[in-house]
C-alpha cells in the first residue's frame, strides 16, 4: 500500500496535523486547495486516522472510477469499493453488463455485511448516490452463507441462487454461474478468485473445495479462511447475489404485467428500472451505512444542485416519452427512480467537503495547498531541472509508472538519479507536490503527456 510508504512524510506536515484535529469537529467542514489524486491521498489518510468507513460521493462516474484506481494503489483493493453506474439512460429497456453487476454486487454486499465495523472507502457518483435501489435489509437477505457440516435443502439452495441472478450451466466457467450434478454444486460468487465445489452427503455439506475453472480440479479444501465477509468461519463461504433483487421476494402488489414478464424471461432487460414497482421498499446507497461509523465526503459539493437538477430534467423527459408508450401503472415515476438530497436523512453523518477553491460550504474550513505536477511532454531536460530544484529544497521524490517495464525505462532514462529518487509501480490520476510535507509525486503519464 503506497499510503504506508508516504505516511512518514505526511506525519511531518503541520497541515496534516491540523487536518487530523480538524476532522474531529462534529459539524460539516470543508477542505479546499485539493484536486484529483490529492483528494485520494487525503481520503486514504482520513480512513486510517478515523478508523471509520468513508463514503465518497463524486460529481460523476469517471471521477469515481479514477478515484477508485488511485485508492487501489494507496490502500489496496481490499479496502476500496466502487459502486458503478448502470451506464444506461433512465427508463431504458436494457440491463447493465455482467461486469457492472459483479462490481455492484461486491460493493453492496460488502457495505450491507459490515454495518458496525470499518471496511474501507466506498466510492459512488452523485447520480448513483441518488438512485433508489433495493433496501439493505432485503439485499442482505439475499446473501447466503454455507458451512461445511451443516444441512441444506440442495434444490431450494439452487432455486434461491437462480432467483438471485445465477445462471445454471453444465460447467462453471465464469463468475455468476452455478452447476449441479447429483449431490455436487459448483458456485462462482463474485468476490472470489476461483469457484467452489460443495459436495453433499444427503442434505449435509461434506466438503467445500476451491477449484480451477481451467482444469476443473480442486485447488484446496476448506477449512481455510477464504470468505471476504466479516464474521465468517474458516469452513464457511459466502455466496453473494448477482442481481440486486431476488425474484423470490417480490412485492405482492407488483403489476401482473411485470410478473408475467418475469415468469417468461426471469430477469428481463431493464428490470432495474422497475424496482419501485417490484419491491415493497427501496432505499438509497447511504442507507447501507451506519452513520455512527461512517464519514460522508463530498467532491465539489457546490456543483451538486446543478447535477441533481439536470438529472431530474433528463428523467422527466424520458418519463414523458415512456408514458406515451406504456401504461402509467407500469412506469415508476421520476421520484421513485431517484431521490433528491433534501429528502435524504444525511445530517446524522459526519460530513466533509473537498473542493479546489473556498466555496464557503461550511463555517469550518481548512486550506491545504497542493501544487499540480506539470506535463513534461517527454522533455527530459525540463524534468531533470525540476527534479534538481526539488532535491535542493529537500524534497522526497517518487516517480510512479504503470508497470515494471515502464519503471525500468524511467530508471534507465534517469540513471543519474537512482540513489536520489524513488521509483515505484502504480500511476495516479495526476502527480502533485505537497510543499508542507516536502513530498513530490511524478507519474509517467505526465512525464510523457499520455
Amino acid at each position: 500500500m503506497f499510503y504506508k510508504t508516504v505516511k512518514p512524510f505526511l506525519e511531518k506536515s503541520a497541515l496534516i496535523h491540523q487536518f487530523n484535529q480538524f476532522v474531529q469537529i462534529k459539524n460539516p467542514k470543508q477542505i479546499y486547495g485539493v484536486i484529483g489524486s490529492e483528494k485520494s491521498l487525503l481520503l486514504a489518510h482520513l480512513f486510517f486516522i478515523t478508523k471509520k468507513t468513508i463514503l465518497y460521493i463524486t460529481q460523476n462516474d469517471v471521477i469515481a472510477r479514477n478515484t477508485y484506481d488511485d485508492l487501489e494503489i494507496l490502500i489496496g483493493e481490499d479496502n476500496v469499493h466502487y459502486l458503478p453506474e448502470y451506464e444506461l439512460l433512465p427508463y431504458e429497456s436494457f440491463s447493465p453488463r455482467l461486469s457492472c453487476q459483479i462490481e455492484r454486487s461486491n460493493a453492496l454486499s460488502k457495505a450491507v455485511s459490515c454495518l458496525d465495523i470499518s471496511v474501507g472507502v466506498f466510492i459512488v457518483s452523485t447520480k448513483e448516490f441518488l438512485r433508489n435501489i433495493n433496501h439493505p435489509e432485503s439485499y442482505k437477505a439475499n446473501i447466503t452463507w454455507v458451512t461445511k457440516g451443516k444441512e441444506y435443502d440442495l434444490e431450494k439452495l439452487v432455486s434461491n441462487l437462480i432467483a438471485c441472478g445465477y445462471n445454471h450451466t453444465s460447467q462453471v466457467s465464469q463468475i455468476g454461474e452455478i452447476s449441479k450434478r447429483g449431490g455436487i454444486l459448483d458456485i462462482f460468487s463474485p468476490q472470489y478468485q476461483n469457484p467452489f465445489r460443495l459436495e453433499f452427503f444427503g442434505d449435509e455439506i461434506e466438503t467445500i473445495r476451491e477449484f480451477s475453472v481451467q482444469s476443473q480440479c480442486s485447488i484446496r479444501q476448506l477449512p481455510v479462511r477464504c470468505n471476504t465477509m466479516e464474521g465468517g468461519a474458516d469452513d464457511e463461504i459466502t455466496i453473494q447475489p448477482i442481481r440486486e433483487i431476488s425474484l423470490n421476494n417480490l412485492s405482492k402488489s407488483s403489476p401482473n404485467e411485470l410478473l408475467e414478464r418475469i415468469s417468461v424471461k426471469c430477469f428481463y432487460d431493464g428490470i432495474e428500472q422497475d424496482f419501485a414497482k417490484l419491491l415493497d421498499k427501496t432505499a438509497t446507497f447511504s442507507e447501507y451505512f451506519n452513520p455512527q461509523n461512517t464519514f460522508l465526503v463530498f467532491d465539489e459539493f457546490q456543483n451538486f444542485s446543478n447535477i441533481e437538477k439536470n438529472l431530474f430534467k433528463e428523467i422527466k423527459k424520458s418519463y414523458k416519452e415512456k408514458f406515451n408508450i406504456i401504461q402509467e401503472k407500469l412506469i415508476p415515476k421520476p421520484d421513485e427512480l431517484f431521490s433528491k438530497f433534501d429528502s435524504m436523512d444525511l445530517d446524522k453523518f459526519s460530513t466533509l467537503f473537498f473542493s479546489k477553491s473556498d466555496y464557503h460550504l461550511s463555517e469550518y474550513s481548512l486550506y491545504i495547498p497542493f501544487k499540480s505536477q506539470m506535463n513534461f511532454n517527454s522533455n527530459f531536460n525540463l524534468l531533470e531541472d525540476e527534479i534538481d530544484s526539488l532535491l535542493q529544497k529537500g524534497y522526497t521524490i517518487f516517480i510512479q509508472s504503470d508497470n515494471k517495464s515502464q519503471s525500468r525505462r524511467m530508471q534507465n532514462i534517469l540513471s543519474s538519479y537512482l540513489d536520489k529518487v524513488r521509483f515505484g509501480i502504480g500511476v495516479f490520476q495526476n502527480g502533485f507536490i505537497f510543499e508542507d510535507a516536502n513530498l513530490a509525486i511524478f507519474t509517467n503519464r505526465q512525464i510523457f503527456n499520455r
